[in-house]
């Protein structure tokens, strides 16, 4: 008994500090098409991303999350830990149950809501936000994981990172989603290349030893070294404004100057923080 009650307390005193880190980063109140996001009963449920932002990990167990501020314990969590800078996603399905690793509330959310999480007095929020009127398919999200401010985006990063500043990439007419987060350097945006290359239909080789990237499409080939400020096309240098780099463990490289040397066109729009890639 002894050794349980200290062992409960150690628990506390490791997972109590960074609570207050623990946000809700991104809502889907109306997933209609997006079967990526399916849960285990192969059902398009609604759900909630929480994001640790502080260095330690949290135990939620107890803790509450609810779509009405005025009844915040409606659905408890069980023993679940969240690590840091790592992401939960939540089902909002009205199952009540945690099966196969899934959390699902006894709730279900709309538009127009406030979801709030609760500590386990039951009492003191941990954060709290109301949806807007969204689209079908359309997500809110934290622009950068674990600030603020809030925004709408067709492009939702489910238990991954926000994209970087809102950013939207939209290819040949589709959206993606790079599974890392776009980087603005000195206003250039950098993707990864396994990502920019697959989306344009593009084949893309690697030298480790060299750290040189090499991109073929149609006719053209590119070749890239990471540090360096000059890129051949078709064996003509070329000057980069951003060198390619290595961020995170990913390799990435400046998007407009890879979609441009193929002949494609690039476009962005302000207003809806939208690059555009077309043939």
């Amino acid at each position: 008994m002894k050794k349980s009650i200290i062992l409960g307390l150690i628990l506390s005193m490791v997972f109590t500090n960074a609570s207050a880190y623990v946000c809700i980063n991104e809502v889907m109140a109306k997933n209609d098409s997006f079967v990526e996001f399916a849960d285990s009963f192969g059902e398009l449920s609604d759900w909630i991303e929480l994001y640790n932002a502080g260095d330690e990990p949290v135990n939620l167990e107890n803790y509450y999350l609810s779509d009405d501020i005025s009844e915040p314990c409606m659905w408890k969590f069980p023993q679940v830990i969240i690590e840091p800078k790592s992401y939960l996603i939540v089902y909002a399905s009205g199952k009540d149950t945690y099966i196969n690793g899934e959390l699902h509330t006894n709730f279900k959310i709309n538009e127009d809501e406030t979801i709030v999480l609760t500590k386990p007095d039951g009492i003191t929020t941990v954060d709290i936000i109301t949806l807007p009127s969204l689209e079908a398919d359309c997500s809110y999200y934290r622009r950068f994981d674990g600030e603020s401010p809030f925004e709408a985006g067709s492009v939702p990063s489910f238990n991954k990172p926000n994209t970087q500043g809102g950013l939207r990439i939209n290819v040949f007419g589709k959206y993606i989603t790079p599974d890392t987060a776009p980087r603005i350097i000195n206003g250039t945006t950098m993707l990864p290349i396994r990502f920019i290359f697959d989306a344009l239909g593009a084949y893309v080789s690697w030298d480790g030893a060299a750290q040189t990237i090499t991109g073929y499409f149609g006719d053209t080939i590119i070749t890239l070294q990471i540090g360096n400020n000059t890129a051949y096309v078709n064996g003509e240098e070329r000057a980069l404004a951003v060198a390619p780099m290595i961020f995170n463990e990913r390799t990435l490289v400046p998007a407009r100057f890879i979609a441009e040397s193929f002949n494609l066109t690039v476009e962005y729009n302000e207003s809806t923080r939208t690059v555009y890639i077309k043939r």
